[in-house]
């Protein structure tokens, strides 16, 4: 099967993968969650909470980026659902 790589502004009427969807949101509840994880570490000191709240935001924004660049460049058609049966009964 060939299939034509779109990437750019042509991916705008484009969905992105399903796979792609559920990880941002799981990057997006981490995101919302990091501060309260991390600094509520029993028995850590503070410069280590800082190393791993530095490490953690490196990581998720770099998730960040390369979901971002899937979006681009791996938009899925919308798929429809179209009766070419011509069978018009309700």
């Amino acid at each position: 099967m060939k299939t034509k790589l779109k990437f750019g502004l042509s991916q705008v009427n484009n969905h992105a993968p399903k796979w792609v969807i559920n990880t941002t949101s799981v990057i997006a509840l981490l995101l919302a969650a990091k501060h309260y994880l991390i600094d509520c570490l029993p028995g850590v000191s503070d410069t280590t909470k800082q190393l791993v709240m530095a490490w953690l935001e490196y990581g998720l924004n770099l998730s960040q980026i390369l979901l971002a660049l899937a979006v681009i460049f791996i938009g899925q058609e919308q798929e429809t659902n179209h009766d070419t049966t011509g069978n018009i009964s309700n």
